[in-house]
């Protein structure tokens, strides 16, 4: 296996023979050579120190070396050779500036607007065919295209290969009233839970219940049963009943809690991205923890068009952490069980109309406990089909 920095700078493979070789290897850690053995007789070493192994080797140990090898040896071998060595350039740039270059663009997901539509609206923003894919600010487009094309809700512009792909979601349909799909069957409203009607409102059915009545789960509030006076017969009943429900929600926070605690922040890599081109500069390598943070800062590099340049620096960094024991004061505890209340009463009440709120709490051996009694107005009816047989 050859080092990246070997293969960047260059390296040959030394072979060595006869008496004596197996004093090479102690002999290159003692003069601090860095090298590679794949086997006992053979060494890959680093372009930048082979003239120091030759001056250890010569008149002591018979080996061989090969050519220069690698991108260094490449490069040696083509310096006075400088049209092939630009041509090779010229290649290397075009085939980056063609692998990366937008030739074809698909639509998904679309049906009100048509695929043509929707390229064109995308070309007015600054996506079209031939574009160089690296200085596509997509955001941007994304964004402009949302706010400018009232039937699509969301849009994600991707890329493999040469073609750009472009997901849209398209509004839901609202249905006027007019509009409404008639159900079928028969049903019954009654009770989700025990309750104080407060107001109800038939749109077809008959009234079981008035404001005032107190129900419970499961009794009937307005029936898909038809009285003689109304025509008899079965109906799916529909309405809208608000009861006036009473209930109570709790928190608790415990006064013990594990605090993190954050050492220094040390750098483990640095890398280099070129196009779609990843050079590792320089990596650690080391077991991370659970109790440990990996944060990478990524640095584009940009004109002063503010066009960003296929290029970027990526630092990786370790932020190793430790927990510990730590205890809420007397007021943390009320102004974190209070936040939780005030989320969980939200919750609950979601879809209902509040009435009236009493909030107490008290302390404990190992935190604080907090309860709200609630009275709200809510929807309580739910539909429960029958069979007329």
């Amino acid at each position: 296996m050859v080092r990246v920095s070997f293969w960047f700078f260059g390296y040959r493979i030394i072979r060595v023979e006869g008496e004596g070789k197996e004093k090479i290897t102690p002999l290159l850690f003692n003069k601090k050579i860095q090298f590679v053995s794949p086997s006992p007789d053979e060494y890959i070493v680093s372009e930048k120190q082979i003239a120091k192994l030759r001056t250890l080797l010569k008149d002591k140990y018979s080996y061989s070396e090969s050519e220069c090898l690698g991108l260094g040896g490449a490069v040696r071998r083509i310096k006075n050779k400088r049209g092939l060595a630009v041509g090779i350039f010229l290649s290397l740039i075009l085939c980056l500036f063609l692998s990366n270059t937008v030739w074809d663009i698909k639509v998904e997901g679309n049906g009100s607007l048509t695929d043509s539509e929707i390229a064109a609206k995308l070309s007015e923003l600054g996506l079209n065919i031939g574009d160089f894919w690296p200085l596509i600010n997509r955001t941007e487009i994304e964004n402009k295209f949302l706010i400018e094309t009232e039937e699509i809700s969301w849009i994600n512009i991707n890329r493999r290969g040469t073609v750009a792909y472009v997901v849209v979601a398209e509004k839901d349909k609202i249905y006027d009233e007019d509009e409404r799909v008639e159900k079928s069957g028969y049903a019954n409203i009654v009770a989700s839970v025990g309750c104080v009607i407060e107001e109800i409102t038939v749109k077809r059915g008959q009234a079981e219940v008035s404001p005032g009545d107190v129900v419970k789960a499961g009794d009937i509030l307005i029936s898909g049963v038809l009285p003689d006076e109304a025509g008899g017969g079965f109906c799916y009943a529909e309405g809208t009943i608000v009861g006036r429900l009473s209930d109570r929600t709790e928190v608790f926070v415990s006064r013990e809690y594990e605090r993190t605690v954050k050492k220094e922040l040390n750098p483990i890599s640095l890398d280099l991205k070129i196009f779609n081109l990843n050079i590792n500069i320089f990596k650690k390598y080391r077991n991370y923890s659970d109790g440990c943070d990996i944060i990478e800062d990524v640095k584009v590099f940009s004109l002063k068009n503010d066009k960003s340049l296929p290029i970027s620096l990526t630092t990786k960094y370790i932020l190793d952490c430790t927990n510990e024991k730590a205890f809420y004061t007397d007021e943390e505890l009320v102004r974190l069980a209070s936040r939780a209340m005030s989320a969980k009463n939200a919750l609950r009440l979601n879809s209902s109309d509040l009435l009236k709120i009493t909030t107490n709490g008290e302390f404990t051996d190992s935190g604080y406990k907090m309860y709200s009694d609630l009275v709200f107005l809510s929807d309580v009816g739910e539909a429960v089909e029958f069979s007329a047989d």
